[in-house]
């Protein structure tokens, strides 16, 4: 069953709308370290919290975990921007170039949008839910 469902798949004329290829070794690379440095600030926004409503005691761990996670999340900031600048230095300077994008929203539209670069707005636009 499933082997016909993949022989009407690859016959079907319009086969790339329903089956895409997976990721190249640099895009699974690029989604890994954008993933990590989501949940670094997810980390540092909930010790955030954690810190202002935290007893005396237990401020310095937090204080100490705070700082940990900055020094993370600048290494994740150095790494994310060395692999864009390495196999995405178009791309990346054309998304830039939009007022109010910024390193971290390239990655993070690189990462999940492949797509970008590829087809035209109208689709990019359907792709991503923003247009009826």
């Amino acid at each position: 069953m499933l082997a016909a469902f993949a022989g009407v798949l690859h016959r079907h004329p319009e086969r790339e709308r329903f089956v895409k290829p997976l990721a190249d070794a640099e895009l699974q690379r690029l989604q890994a370290i954008v993933l990590r440095r989501r949940q670094l600030v997810q980390m540092l926004t909930s010790e955030r919290h954690r810190l202002r409503i935290s007893h005396a005691a237990a401020r310095p761990s937090i204080e100490r975990h705070i700082e940990f996670l900055r020094h993370e999340l600048e290494d994740s900031d150095a790494e994310v921007a060395a692999h864009v600048g390495r196999h995405y230095a178009e791309l990346a300077a054309a998304l830039a170039s939009v007022p109010g994008i910024g390193a971290a929203s390239v990655a993070v539209l690189l990462a999940e949008l492949p797509e970008l670069g590829q087809l035209d707005r109208r689709r990019i636009a359907a792709l991503v839910g923003a247009a009826p």
